[in-house]
């Protein structure tokens, strides 16, 4: 059984596009590392508010998708959102 390893630094560095790219200035983007590189990643926005757990993560995981096309999105293993309104 192979092990898969990530490059930590290049994918975090493209994860923290989405707060450039898809998200307000004000939206908080951590990324930190996992096993074999992977990137957990907790982002806080105010476009959240008002979500269910199913949509932020349906939204947040389309916005990955396109960031990390194919093979490389299993960089990810864990992408935690919450709203303003949540904390």
């Amino acid at each position: 059984m192979s092990t898969l390893t990530f490059d930590y630094m290049k994918e975090s560095k493209l994860i923290k596009e989405l707060h450039r790219q898809n998200f307000q200035e004000n939206t908080v983007v951590e990324t930190h590392e996992g096993s074999g590189g992977r990137v957990q990643v907790v982002i806080v926005s105010d476009q959240f508010n008002g979500k269910t757990e199913t949509e932020k993560q349906d939204l947040i995981w389309d916005i990955l998708k396109k960031l990390i096309p194919g093979p490389d999105l299993q960089a990810v293993s864990l992408a935690v959102v919450y709203g303003t309104d949540e904390l």
